[in-house]
């Protein structure tokens, strides 16, 4: 995503929220309704936290964190700090802006940075989240290994997986690469379907429709790449999380 189109998508997820909230409060968590995340449904990521704490003075990363809301759900949902990190400075912007206008600064935070050199200490961290877009990498091995650098000795890891979408991949890849990175007790679980709502749906149109307005050829492409990428989401039966913990 380009600066441009950052610029525009995050000046109309403002304006949405303030036409929808006078309506309607938005869900807990979900500042911006879900339209900002390609699925639209948070709750499946419920199985992400599954292991660890992810209450008040723990500290988590989410690796692949786009317009952010995951990481602005998971600061809401449990009380942690997160830090999300992009290697898109546009994405990471945007994920900023959006939160400071939902209020979660300083609680949440984003960085752009790539994940094979994050700009975090060793040993910072009790969690770090890995999104699908953790695939994507050039180097996943290498960000895997900075994910070990980062948490604390016996600190939980959890990477989602989306294995139909990218072709030659499987689990058992995947969790060789974990172990290899230096993980240990890794183990893998289904996550449910994510189910976008009815007012998500009509929320997306709407968010269409205010970028669209302008009529030149900058929103034209962002909505197109918005509605594949929630197309894409659509699609997904389920995903695999591969759990693991660096040791103590």
């Amino acid at each position: 995503m380009s600066m441009p189109q950052a610029a525009l998508l995050v000046d109309a997820l403002e304006r949405l929220n303030r036409e929808l909230s006078r309506s309607m409060p938005p869900p807990r968590g979900a500042p911006f309704y879900g339209v900002e995340y390609a699925s639209g449904d948070f709750a499946p990521l419920d199985a992400l936290c599954s292991r660890g704490i992810f209450r008040k003075y723990e500290h988590t990363l989410h690796l692949g964190a786009g317009l952010g809301g995951p990481a602005r759900w998971l600061a809401t949902r449990f009380g942690c700090t997160v830090v999300g990190v992009d290697q898109s400075a546009a994405l990471a912007w945007a994920a900023s802006r959006l939160t400071a206008r939902a209020r979660l600064v300083p609680q949440v935070r984003f960085l752009a940075a790539e994940a094979a050199a994050l700009p975090l200490r060793e040993r910072l961290l009790t969690h770090v989240w890995g999104g699908a877009a953790l695939q994507g990498f050039a180097e996943p091995l290498a960000g895997l290994r900075e994910a070990w650098r980062v948490l604390r000795p016996g600190a939980h890891f959890a990477i989602r997986l989306r294995l139909a979408a990218v072709p030659g991949e499987d689990l058992a890849c995947w969790s060789d690469r974990v172990a290899s990175a230096g993980f240990v007790d890794v183990s893998t679980e289904q996550a449910a379907r994510p189910q976008a709502s009815q007012s998500t749906q009509m929320a997306w149109q709407r968010l269409d429709r205010l970028l669209l307005e302008s009529g030149d050829a900058e929103p034209t492409e962002l909505v197109r790449r918005l509605r594949v990428a929630r197309a894409a989401a659509a699609r997904e039966e389920s995903t695999t999380i591969i759990f693991a913990r660096r040791p103590a």
